[in-house]
């Protein structure tokens, strides 16, 4: 991990009490230290003390709105890190300490966050926010070749409020904020897939990595069923003989927070090898080992259903996988041509190079997709006919804005009705309303590849 000096170095503020020993619970939490970090000083490191086993957490911003993580046990010695406000800021904090169910608070104390390293897009605000837009922060992984990979938090505004670039020569796609603890986590593979280096990584708003776990040729997405308990879909080789070539198919495999594996599902034992491309040459894909296939490209998790939605972009597939047994309950087809059981009923024309599909709170499905010929982006989302085995598309949008996207892209439904769309490789971000009104948008300055992105209440995802 490379961590970049800041442009500018603010004097650090440590502790730094506004308040009398009378205002606040200093014989509970003492020896409160807040100090910029001396390489990402946009993040600001607190610890103090408790005199007694506490569950102690900060709340910190302007009108100490907002919170960190609170820990799951009891300590006496405390640290955490603020993130998530713009460069060059002060704000209020306080520490909050639980003892039997009790509150105390310690007196308000100043953080102060510095700025960000340089060469950054520029990100332009092409929309202002409704108001019916709700506030909130985006998570986000950003690819920039020649450049290394940044992980960014921006707020609605596209203000960076974090970043973070990573190893030059690594690829990362997949981002999210982490169920166990403090930080997140993002994957890693190599530029080129050519190297068999991925891993998933679980970091401090810093950098210092806190857990690497080895995904054997793991790529794209990945999902956290259970807090410690990572999914990811891995390249699967195989030697066909009838193509006289290797094959790259994919799987889906878990590992348990004490590393062990466990494959849920291959592609190579549900579908048929009559889908493998063999009208191209095995040099011309995206991996070097041998025939492109499945291209595995999105994977989430349903808790309802304890079930994984897989996509599998290089033959327009999108299958619904039950986590325990494996078994594929739906298999989903995006063409005319697809061999799959449920169909894209007409005259809609069905979604291909499918990225990131997730069920909507009403069980729909949603999922971000490119025409086939003029690579133009959209979101679609189709309810499903179990009796009919078909999609039906009751809503779009994309197609009449003319964005180009050759890779990426992701769509969400949020809690308030609107569609929050990533365009991945455009460099721009949206929300829209179910009428199809756009009603925010940001936009990323030329060369900026969007990767997984999160549209969050609060930094840190709580």
């Amino acid at each position: 991990m490379r961590l970049v000096l800041p442009l500018a170095c603010l004097l650090l503020l440590a502790g730094c009490p506004r308040y009398s020993p009378d205002q606040a619970d200093t014989w509970l939490i003492q020896d409160i230290t807040a100090a910029m970090h001396e390489q990402v000083s946009s993040v600001v490191d607190v610890a103090w003390t408790t005199t007694e086993p506490a569950v102690s957490y900060v709340e910190f911003g302007m009108g100490l709105e907002l919170q960190t993580p609170k820990p799951e046990a009891t300590a006496s010695a405390h640290s955490t890190q603020l993130i998530g406000q713009p460069s060059f800021t002060t704000v209020d904090a306080r520490v909050v300490a639980e003892v039997d169910g009790e509150r105390h608070e310690s007196g308000t104390f100043a953080a102060s966050f510095g700025g960000l390293f340089a060469g950054l897009p520029q990100i332009s605000q092409e929309q202002p926010a409704f108001p019916d837009v709700d506030d909130g922060y985006i998570l986000g992984v950003m690819v920039r070749s020649p450049e290394p990979v940044v992980l960014f938090l921006i707020d609605r505004e596209g203000r960076y409020l974090w970043a973070l670039e990573l190893e030059e020569g690594s690829l990362c796609q997949g981002v999210a904020p982490s169920r166990v603890g403090l930080g997140l986590r993002h994957n890693t593979a190599s530029s080129d897939h050519g190297e068999d280096a991925s891993t998933i990584e679980h970091i401090s708003y810093t950098g210092e990595t806190k857990e690497s776990v080895r995904i054997p040729r793991g790529h794209h997405f990945f999902a956290e069923p259970e807090p410690g308990t990572l999914a990811w879909t891995g390249l699967d080789l195989q030697y066909v003989e009838e193509l006289e070539a290797t094959v790259a198919g994919d799987h889906l495999v878990e590992t348990d927070p004490e590393g062990e594996e466990r494959e849920v599902f291959s592609a190579w034992d549900h579908l048929s090898i009559d889908t493998i491309p063999t009208d191209e040459p095995e040099e011309s894909g995206i991996y070097p080992q041998g025939i492109d296939w499945t291209t595995a490209n999105g994977l989430s998790y349903d808790a309802d259903s304890d079930s994984y939605l897989l996509s599998l972009g290089g033959i327009d597939r999108v299958l619904q996988i039950h986590r325990s047994s494996g078994a594929v309950l739906r298999d989903f087809g995006g063409l005319d041509d697809s061999e799959a059981p449920y169909r894209v009923e007409e005259p809609a024309p069905g979604f291909h190079h499918q990225h990131a599909p997730v069920w909507t709170a009403d069980g729909t499905l949603l999922m971000f997709t490119v025409d086939e010929d003029s690579m133009q982006g959209r979101v679609l989302e189709y309810e499903v006919d179990d009796e009919q085995q078909s999609l039906r598309e009751i809503w779009t949008y994309g197609g009449h804005r003319g964005l180009e996207v050759i890779v990426m892209g992701q769509g969400e439904r949020l809690a308030n009705g609107n569609t929050f769309v990533n365009w991945g490789s455009a460099g721009v971000l949206s929300e829209v309303s179910p009428e199809g009104e756009l009603l925010w948008e940001l936009s990323f300055s030329a060369g900026a590849i969007l990767g997984q992105t999160w549209l969050l209440e609060d930094p840190y995802g709580n």
